[in-house]
């Protein structure tokens, strides 16, 4: 139940810290290319 408040929360926008744990926030940032190695 709490990690479900902690994402609709973080859903929403906003950002949740808790007190000797961490900060939870959306950070965006710019898209990059993947690659997938070839499988032999």
């Amino acid at each position: 139940m709490t990690l479900d408040g902690i994402a609709d929360e973080v859903a929403a926008g906003k950002t949740v810290e808790l007190r000797n744990f961490g900060v939870f926030e959306v950070i965006v940032r710019k898209s990059r290319k993947g690659r997938n190695p070839p499988v032999s």
